[in-house]
């Protein structure tokens, strides 16, 4: 009998990783070398280029060029070797296109906000901007949506979505990311008038909207085939399947709570129809497998709370933040691949951005601590470690060709990181 349920363990981990790799060969095959959206191409924060990080360092980490950096917490984005940069400058959201080598910009476009910050004193943006086809998506803090044209910064359109349809700024402002899905924008805005609302990209015109749910901090993502006409949408309590055509809600969960609770992880795509959700505040872990119609529950726990840093997949386990920044709790975790068991936890971590980089990880504190980690179920193995310039690390980081693009509480960074 003790055979067998090994046997059995193998079948299902040889199963795994048989789905893992046919959802990222898939999910992969476009965007290859970009950085163009919130977490990188499939919003899972495996950088798409062929990127290698080196074995040991034997200095800092090679600045490239720096920029000031005003209010917020949006990360860059970063298409046809150009990044994006979001922030806040005195009463206006700040967009700048820079050339991603030299730190050039090429174009300033600002938008007058009067957006007053919630509980935090920070004014800034908080979602990250989205490159897609030559066009720039932003999204501030106040809840407008802004489309730019991307060669020049000339507006396409704008809207006012959380005026419109009646949603109010929750404790930091809008938060969740959009998701562009070919010709169409989805955006959890909470609205009572639509708590989830489609927009079509030429034009900005309201495709569809559906529920009432309040917004979460966390952003959609697109589901793999063959459930890829699907959108997961994580609001603040409940976790909606939708149809990206028509809006139709397919399924959904409760995942989150009442209180002073924020849900600020992006989900992550496990393989295999699973998906993890995790949240800090008491919330834990869900993992999940989505169906046409309905979703099953694969695992519940807290064995990772994640107050808004998002887990990684690498060679069939998950690693990522437990714990909250302002407790100075964080741990740095290793788990099996639905968040059921924990490998192994590295305690007394800053609460850390995780990016796949080739076959290695590359773990960011929001203290600028860097390391970069050898994927190891036994224990935490890193092959090095290097210090950023002094600042907070909170907005999400962008890689691409190469280049780590960071942005501290007063200045963006690009850094040389491989070859």
């Amino acid at each position: 009998m003790p055979l067998a349920r090994e046997l059995i363990h193998v079948r299902i981990a040889l199963e795994f990783l048989v789905a893992s790799y046919l959802f990222c060969t898939v999910h992969h095959s476009s965007a290859m070398g970009d950085w163009p959206q919130i977490l990188g191409a499939n919003r899972d924060s495996i950088a798409a280029d062929n990127t290698e990080l080196p074995d040991t360092l034997n200095a800092p980490l090679k600045t490239l060029w720096s920029l000031d950096a005003g209010q917020g917490y949006a990360g860059a984005s970063i298409a046809d070797q150009k990044t994006c940069l979001l922030d806040r400058t005195s009463n206006a959201d700040r967009i700048r296109l820079v050339d991603l080598s030299t730190g050039k910009v090429a174009w300033t476009r600002e938008f007058p906000t009067n957006f007053n910050g919630g509980i935090d004193a920070d004014k800034g943006p908080r979602c990250v901007p989205t490159l897609h086809k030559g066009q720039v998506l932003l999204y501030t803090a106040a809840g407008t949506v802004h489309c730019l044209d991307a060669s020049d910064g000339r507006s396409v359109w704008s809207r006012d979505l959380r005026k419109e349809y009646g949603a109010d700024d929750g404790y930091f402002g809008a938060g969740s990311t959009p998701i562009v899905i070919r010709d169409r924008m989805i955006i959890n805005t909470g609205g009572k008038k639509g708590g989830i609302v489609c927009l079509k990209l030429e034009d900005g015109k309201s495709l569809w909207t559906t529920t009432q749910a309040e917004a979460s901090y966390a952003s959609p993502i697109h589901l793999a085939p063959p459930l890829d006409e699907q959108v997961l949408v994580p609001t603040r309590l409940t976790t909606y399947g939708v149809n990206l055509q028509t809006g139709e809600q397919l399924w959904s969960v409760p995942f989150g709570q009442r209180g002073p609770t924020v849900n600020a992880a992006t989900p992550l795509q496990l393989g295999g129809n699973m998906i993890l959700l995790t949240a800090s505040y008491g919330v834990g872990s869900l993992c999940i497998s989505p169906q046409a119609n309905k979703v099953d529950t694969i695992h519940k726990g807290d064995l990772l709370s994640s107050q808004y840093a998002s887990p990684v997949l690498i060679d069939g386990s998950i690693y990522g933040s437990d714990g909250r920044e302002d407790y100075a709790n964080g741990s740095y975790k290793c788990l099996s691949p639905s968040g059921g068991k924990v490998y192994w936890e590295q305690s007394g971590m800053p609460i850390c951005h995780s990016i796949v980089v080739g076959k290695k990880l590359l773990v960011i504190g929001v203290d600028g601590k860097v390391w970069c980690v050898k994927p190891n179920r036994e224990r935490f193995e890193a092959l090095w470690m290097t210090q950023l310039p002094a600042g907070t690390y909170r907005a999400l980081p962008a890689v691409d060709i190469g280049t780590l693009v960071v942005r501290s509480s007063d200045q963006w960074l690009a850094l040389k990181i491989g070859n």
